[in-house]
């Protein structure tokens, strides 16, 4: 059981880390493109709120990353 928590551990801290990277890398074509090319470019992928749906997306992914870091550290000095 052990072993099968720590590996649900491990791969939600992969994916959040990807997603920490991801909203990284969107707030770099952000600060490139400016506001109004960027909101056109995600109303074209699809995403109607835009910004307030990235910043939301980055700080549950944030969250999820410091948490499965501390839950990874206390399960594996275990």
């Amino acid at each position: 059981m052990k072993e099968i928590m720590k590996t649900i551990v491990r791969i939600l801290h992969m994916l959040s880390f990807g997603g920490v990277m991801l909203a990284g890398a969107l707030g770099m074509i952000y600060e490139i493109v400016g506001y109004a090319r960027f909101e056109e470019l995600l109303s074209a992928m699809g995403i109607s709120n835009g910004l307030e749906c990235i910043w939301i997306f980055a700080a549950i992914m944030l969250i999820i990353l410091i948490s499965t870091h501390f839950i990874k550290a206390i399960i594996l000095t275990k």
